[in-house]
Formats: structure tokens, sequence, C-alpha cells
């Protein structure tokens, strides 16, 4: 390996098959011809790469590369970094517009008068159609509404209000696996572990569980997590629409900075007991491992359904033998989520087979713990 890195850094040129033979995912964020995988520095005179017509984020270098451009930049790969520079354009000029950096979302308007189950709902654009018909006009709107330089900002809002339902979504399917009386229930108490940015930006969204249960009155959700900071201010504050709040309903924030093993003896966890827990991509079997046994212990022992998300499969394959080998018991085991975020996060270290993904997304996959095996 350490090899391989001192070639790539290297302004030497370099015979082809010692290219050919060096793994891709050591050669990226720069531009590169993607058959041969030099860069513009490694000629014998400097390079021209000529990117792809479609992305410009390919590069082949020569005719003979341009050949098997196409086999080594795949349409699937094209379309995924097309969709990760529209989403990083619009989302600065989004955040330069608000003057703050906050996750675009669009949400439904008002709350529902008849209960849908979402398990009867296809995809997305079933969702659309039968829960939030006004999504396409609303998402136009509000792509009039931003000074942007995006070629097409009403296609790339749409994308990244698309992506913005997976959190709320993700937790409506989780519940209506795990609380038998849910189209009845007049509250609900949602603790989401492991809470950083994402989460935290995204909160605003999850008005749509106040919407989207008829019955619903009360929501609460605490989001508890180092990454979090403490607003205790907001405890009781009602963060509900106007519609919600003239119906007597009630949506409140609760911020516990710390890890959830620790919260869990707190007084706001005991009584707060959860109806439902959620940790999103918490990568727990890489990173800070041990913080993680702890507070799976501790939902292990409260005994209350928890849904857990994963970017990818192996990921959570990872996540599902640690938490077996600590006695949890697999409610409900590891499948696609539905609800999947829809824009790529371009990710390298997948890019090692000619036509592999690039990137993953979020919450892609899903399971449900609960309790002792």
């Amino acid at each position: 390996m350490g090899q391989h890195l001192r070639l790539v850094i290297s302004s030497t040129p370099i015979p082809d098959l010692q290219f050919q033979q060096l793994p891709q995912v050591y050669i990226f964020d720069q531009e590169k011809c993607e058959v041969c995988l030099r860069t513009r520095f490694q000629f014998e005179k400097p390079g021209r790469l000529h990117p792809c017509s479609s992305c410009r984020l390919a590069w082949w270098c020569s005719s003979e590369c341009q050949k098997d451009f196409s086999k080594s930049h795949s349409k699937r790969q094209c379309d995924e970094l097309q969709k990760t520079v529209s989403v990083d354009r619009l989302e600065v000029d989004y955040a330069i517009h608000r003057r703050s950096h906050r996750h675009l979302h669009v949400r439904t308007e008002r709350p529902r008068t008849t209960y849908l189950p979402l398990s009867s709902i296809s995809d997305r654009e079933d969702y659309f159609r039968r829960i939030f018909p006004g999504f396409s006009s609303e998402t136009k709107s509000v792509a009039g509404t931003i000074n942007t330089y995006h070629p097409d900002p009403v296609s790339a809002v749409r994308l990244v209000a698309t992506e913005a339902t997976c959190f709320p979504l993700t937790v409506i399917a989780a519940l209506e696996d795990v609380v038998p009386d849910l189209s009845v229930r007049s509250s609900l108490c949602i603790h989401v572990v492991g809470a950083g940015p994402r989460e935290l930006y995204s909160k605003g969204i999850l008005e749509e569980l106040l919407h989207f249960f008829p019955m619903l009155k009360r929501l609460k959700i605490f989001f508890v997590g180092p990454e979090t900071p403490d607003e205790t201010a907001d405890k009781n504050t009602n963060v509900a629409c106007q519609y919600c709040i003239a119906k007597g309903h009630m949506r409140t924030f609760i911020y516990h900075s710390s890890p959830y093993h620790d919260f869990a003896f707190t007084a706001d966890a005991s009584n707060n007991r959860p109806d439902l827990i959620v940790a999103l991509n918490t990568g727990m079997s890489e990173v800070e491992t041990e913080s993680w046994k702890r507070t799976i212990g501790v939902i292990r022992d409260l005994d209350v359904p928890g849904v857990f998300t994963a970017y990818t499969k192996l990921e959570a394959e990872s996540e599902i033998r640690m938490l077996k080998g600590m006695g949890v018991r697999i409610k409900k085991g590891l499948a696609l989520n539905k609800w999947k975020g829809v824009v790529p996060t371009t990710n390298n270290y997948l890019n090692v087979d000619e036509d592999g993904p690039i990137a993953s997304y979020n919450s892609y996959y899903r399971y449900i713990i609960q309790g002792r095996a």
C-alpha cells in the first residue's frame, strides 16, 4: 500500500501495467483519467484531461482511454455524480439565501383527517400522490425564492426535499411496525439517539408525524448525543405548525448533550419512556464502538423497540453481529429501507469494481431491535 501511495504522488511517468494494477481507491478527489488512473502530472509532458460531457466530474486522457471510458465511468456513476454536485450547489445557495445552515424541506401544510397506513403506500411517488399532492407545486414555489445559478433549480429542490422525507417516513414506518394501537394513539415519545447535525438540521420535518396521525395530539422528541446542544429553554415550547396549534396539538423538542447511556439515568429519561428509539447511520461497529456498546446495553435492558439504519449492507451486517454478541433481540431483520435517502454521498471506497457504485445513501438499510434475545 505504501509503495502504491508513493507512486500516486510521484511526478515521474510510470509504465501502464503498474497503473492498471493500482487499486483505484488510492487515487481520488482529484482529476484523473478514469481508465489508466493517471493525473495530469504523470505524463512525460503535462497532459490535458478531457471531462465527461454529462457530469464533467470524470475524465479521460487519450484516444485509447476514451474507447474504454464508458466501462470505467458507467451511466449509473455519472448520474450519481450529477445528483451530488446538483445538491451541493443548491444547498450552498440555500444557506446563503437563508443566512443559516438549515436543511431545505417541504412539508404537508395541514394535519390529515383520516389515517392512511404508510405500509399501504408503494413508494415516494405514491406517497406524494396520495399524501402530499401539492409537493410538486411547493417545490416549484420554493425554487423560485432562491437566488441560485443552478441550471435546473426545480429538479434540485425536488431532490433535496425528497431526501428530507427520509427521516420522518423511516420513523413512521418503524412506528407502524412496533406500536399496535398507533392509529388511535394521542401521544408519542421518541428518543433520537446519537443525534448529530443531519438529524438536528432536519428536525422541522418531523412535523409530518403530527400531520400523518389524525389522533396524535402530543409528540415529544428527545435528541440525545454528544453532538447535541443542551437547550433546556425549549423544553416546553410548542413548535408545532399553526394549524396543529389551532387544533390543540403540541410538538416539543428536548435536547441532551450526552451519550444515551448517561441520559438514561436522568429525570427526563425516567419520566419519558420512549415508544420508539431512533438511531440513524450510527456506524457503531466502526466508530466509538465502546461507547455505543454501553448505550446498546441500556437500550436492551429498557426493552423498548429501536429502529437502526445504515448506509451499506456490510455496515448493517457488522452492527447486527455486534448486537447479537451482546444478547440483543433482532425484532425485525435487516432489509432495504423503502424510505431511504435519494441523494448520493460519493464514497470512493465503494468504487473498487468497474461498474460498482460510487455512492452511499442515507438510511439505505434498516432493522429493529427490542430487549434480550
